[in-house]
C-alpha cells in the first residue's frame, strides 16, 4: 500500500473482474480488523470481514433462491421449516448431528462450511452408524476454503451411507 504524503491514509490500485466479489482485512500493527470506511461486512470463519462487490457480480445462491423459494405473500411455508435444518459453521455441525441422531424430524439439511474435527471427529463415526436415507443433505464451503477437504470427506459418507447428498 502506499501512503499518502503528510496524511494519515493509505490506498492501493487493484484491477479486478467485474463480476467477482472479494472479502478482505486489513492488517494493522497485527491486529486484522474490518475497514472502516466499508460498509459491507460478511462474516466469515475468522470473524467479519469487509466485502468488495463488484458491478457485475452475481452470487449462484440468487439463482438457487430465484429457483427454490416460493415467492407471494409467505416466502416461507408452514411445515417446510419444520422439516428443515440449516446451520453456518458450528451450526452446520450441530444440523448434521441433529438429523441423523434425531430420524424423522428432518428431511432437509443445509450445511454450510461445517466443522467437522470437534471431539475427534465423532460425527463422522455417528453419520457411519446410522441411516436414514430420506434425508437430503447439502453441503458448501465459504470463501476461505478451509473447510473444503473435511466436507469432501462428508459427503463421501454420507452417499456411502445411501443419503442424497450435494456438495456446491
Amino acid at each position: 500500500m502506499i501512503k499518502l504524503p503528510n496524511m494519515d491514509l493509505w490506498y492501493i490500485t487493484k484491477v479486478f473482474p467485474e463480476n467477482s466479489r472479494f472479502d478482505y482485512k486489513y492488517v494493522i500493527d497485527g491486529n486484522w480488523i474490518t475497514d472502516p470506511l466499508n460498509k459491507n461486512v460478511t462474516a466469515g470463519g475468522a470473524g467479519n470481514n469487509s466485502t468488495l462487490i463488484m458491478p457485475k457480480y452475481k452470487s449462484e445462491y440468487d439463482e438457487i433462491i430465484a429457483a427454490n423459494v416460493p415467492r407471494g405473500r409467505h416466502v416461507i411455508r408452514t411445515g417446510w421449516i419444520r422439516l428443515s435444518y440449516i446451520g453456518v459453521s458450528w451450526g452446520s455441525l450441530t444440523s448434521i448431528y441433529l438429523a441423523v441422531c434425531a430420524p424423522g424430524q428432518f428431511s432437509r439439511v443445509l450445511s454450510q462450511s461445517g466443522p467437522f474435527w470437534p471431539k475427534n471427529w465423532l460425527i463422522f463415526d455417528l453419520v457411519g452408524e446410522t441411516v436414514t436415507p430420506q434425508i437430503k443433505f447439502c453441503l458448501q464451503t465459504g470463501t476461505i476454503q478451509d473447510t473444503e477437504e473435511i466436507n469432501d470427506a462428508m459427503v463421501n459418507i454420507l452417499t456411502a451411507k445411501g443419503y442424497k447428498a450435494d456438495y456446491l
